[in-house]
């Protein structure tokens, strides 16, 4: 199990990711009280950290396990708000795209259960695959809700399937859990 040292939630990766974390119940009352444009704007400053997070990390040499095991709570904590608040926001919406939404809630929750499964933690790979799944489907959900473009959309949840595949056969071939892994390939000839 990850030990932690709580002076590494000082650096400013972990700092941002905080940032994702805390938003969350700011996020869910935004979407319960309506406010859409308001929703919108603080969910996009959340994918901003999401981005910088890790180039932060990278730059300054402050990668660490806690650093890839918050991240992964924050990304886990803002889909589910993702969906909880478009259905609050737009239910119509949800359910006009259920299947796709399904794929995406899916292709997300798999993955996590099988690493859960294997090892007895939370997966926390952060792969190439991943990283475009989720900058693609960011880009198609803000593509959807402010402009009703819904291929995107689909598109997006299709990589997010592709994505969640490769992060269950990366759980399958490893014998213990990795953080930062960047592809299956990687992990078959590394």
């Amino acid at each position: 199990m990850l030990k932690i040292d709580y002076r590494q939630l000082k650096t400013l990766p972990n700092l941002l990711t905080l940032f994702r974390v805390f938003s969350t119940p700011f996020l869910l009352m935004l979407a319960w009280y309506g406010k859409e444009q308001v929703f919108l704007a603080l969910l996009l400053l959340t994918f901003v950290s999401d981005v910088l997070d890790g180039m932060a990390a990278r730059c300054l040499h402050q990668e660490s396990e806690l650093g890839a095991l918050l991240d992964s709570w924050g990304d886990i904590l803002i889909y589910t708000i993702i969906v909880i608040g478009t259905w609050w926001l737009r239910p119509e919406l949800v359910i006009q795209e259920k299947f796709y939404v399904i794929l995406v809630v899916l292709s997300y929750l798999t993955p996590l259960t099988a690493g859960w499964i294997k090892f007895n933690d939370f997966t926390r790979y952060h792969t190439w695959l991943v990283k475009l799944a989720v900058a693609s489907m960011g880009v198609s959900y803000f593509l959807m809700m402010g402009f009703d473009w819904l291929w995107p959309f689909h598109v997006s949840s299709l990589l997010c399937v592709l994505a969640g595949m490769e992060e269950i056969a990366i759980s399958l071939t490893l014998d213990n859990i990795q953080s930062n892994v960047k592809t299956l390939w990687h992990v078959k000839h590394h």
